[in-house]
């Protein structure tokens, strides 16, 4: 097995080619400074966290946005709007959706039913 050795100006685009500079250079400033006063080779993980890019947390409307295109892609493709199972035809749920639908809707009734008497 061979490996082969590439530039970081050939494996990145041009916009993040500086910021790969700035990296090795603060890198080896580091490892330097540490190699010249003695210390050996320098915990370079604290050192790491400033070049860790967070993930970025979904806002509620990249949540809703996205689950309105699923809705929109399963009611083209003829599937069950909230399971995604085979739709009963001319409607956007399957039977068994349409099952639970129904039974806590009866649930619900007969609660307010119980309720009001």
């Amino acid at each position: 097995m061979t490996t082969a050795t590439v530039s970081y100006k050939e494996a990145l685009a041009p916009p993040q080619q500086p910021v790969m500079l700035r990296f090795l250079y603060d890198i080896c400033s580091i490892h330097n400074k540490a190699k010249s006063s003695g210390l050996g080779k320098p915990d370079v993980s604290a050192f790491l966290e400033a070049y860790r890019q967070p993930n970025p947390k979904m806002g509620l409307m990249d949540h809703r946005s996205r689950a309105r295109l699923r809705y929109k892609a399963r009611r083209a493709k003829g599937l069950c709007t909230r399971c995604g199972n085979k739709a009963v035809p001319g409607m956007m749920r399957c039977q068994s959706c349409r099952e639970k639908v129904l039974k806590k809707r009866g649930a619900k009734e007969r609660a307010e039913e119980e309720a009001l008497n």
